[in-house]
Order: C-alpha cells, then structure tokens, then sequence
C-alpha cells in the first residue's frame, strides 16, 4: 500500500468553563482551522492540486449551559411539585461556511474530465444575497479545448454561515428515595434560523452565483419522559 495525497490540519482552539455551582454550569468554545487536502486535478492524473477541503471550518463557536431553575426550591406539598426541579438547557453553535467549487457546467478541456474556467477579477461581493453570493463575472470559460492560463483554484470559496440553538426544559419528580421520572420538552433551532446551502458554482448555469437551497431542519419540538433509577 502507498500513500497518494495527503491532509493538513491546523487550528487554535480556546474554552472557557464555569464549573457546576449554585445550579449553573457554563462553558463555550471558539475554534480557528483550516483544513486543506491534495488529490488529482480532474483532467490531469499527473496533476496534483492542494485545496480547501470539503469539511474546511474556518471558525466554530459552541456556547452550552444547564440552569436549575432557584424558585420553588424551599416549597412543600403541591407547590413544591409544581414549582420546583426545573431545569434549563441550551446549546447555541456558530460556524463559518464551508467551500465550494467554481467549474465550467460544460467542460472545455477536452481531457475526458471536468475542469474550471479562468479568474479574470474579484470574486468577492461586499453585500452578499441569496441570489448573488459572489461576483459572477469573476470568471470565464477558457478558450475551448485548453486548460486555461488563470484556472480557479478548487474550492476558492465559501459559502454562507451556519447557526442554530436548541433549548430544554426539564421536571424531575422523584419517587421514592433511588428512582425519578423526568418530564422533558425539547425545541431545537428555536429561533427557526434558516441555513443555506452552498450557491451554485457552475459557469454556463442560469443559476450560477445563487443559492437554491436550505440545509438542517426547521423548528422542531418535542416531549419525552425518562425514568432513571
């Protein structure tokens, strides 16, 4: 066996964490990568390309916290079992975009395989939409039947951020002195952040530049009960 193209990973990761007391734990993360990969040009074997990798996270925020709730604490009979052993929890992530790849909807090369067409100007946008997440004209198809002198470079972009927080809310009720029953309702992406795909990176596409679709999930609840013992 031998080994081919090879994997680059390099990153900074700080945290901070408040130890469990008076009923609060908290802690949260930021994470600053690159993650970069070499394989084959698609139109050339010979051809070794070092890029972006797919799963390339420039930057990670993760924020979590579990609070038992104080009131009701002290309280007796049904007051007590209404008002106390309620806990919060929350998770709240962040993160930058992952990369995509500018190619040419109809290849030009003539080699048998895909291939990318030549960055004539700035791709950047200052006010990136959904119908527009770069400069289009950026780019351009090679004269057909060549490479191309000012090829992309594979995955040269990224694409929007992504970010969502779920919450829950726990009542434990205890029976007797070893068992509890736990009540729980989950929501997760509270806020029904929308997390966009990637745009798509075909020149020749009529929807070149735009974003067409959501990733993860909408607003989603739910109700369990948990018996521990």
């Amino acid at each position: 066996m031998t080994s081919d193209f090879e994997s680059f990973y390099d990153a900074l990761q700080l945290g901070f964490q408040r130890r469990y007391r008076d009923g609060l734990a908290f802690s949260a993360t930021y994470t600053w990568a690159r993650n970069q990969s070499t394989n084959v040009a698609p139109w050339d074997s010979n051809v070794i390309e070092r890029f972006d990798a797919a799963n390339d996270v420039r930057h990670r925020v993760v924020v979590t916290a579990t609070y038992e709730l104080p009131f009701g604490r002290s309280r007796t009979g049904l007051m007590g079992a209404l008002l106390g052993n309620w806990q919060v929890n929350g998770v709240a992530i962040w993160q930058s975009g992952l990369p995509f790849d500018i190619t040419n909807a109809t290849a030009r090369s003539n080699t048998g395989g895909s291939d990318r067409p030549n960055l004539v100007g700035d791709p950047g946008l200052e006010n990136r939409t959904v119908e527009q997440w770069f400069n289009t004209v950026a780019f351009e198809p090679q004269p057909a039947n060549t490479i191309g002198e000012a090829m992309v470079e594979r995955n040269l972009l990224h694409g929007p951020s992504r970010s969502h927080v779920d919450l829950s809310l726990f009542k434990t009720l205890p029976l007797g002195d070893t068992m509890r029953l736990q009540l729980r309702v989950e929501a997760f992406n509270v806020f029904n952040n929308a997390s966009f795909g990637n745009p798509n990176g075909a020149l020749g596409s009529a929807a070149f530049g735009q974003i067409t679709s959501t990733i993860g999930t909408p607003r989603q609840m739910q109700f369990a009960a948990k018996f521990l013992f």
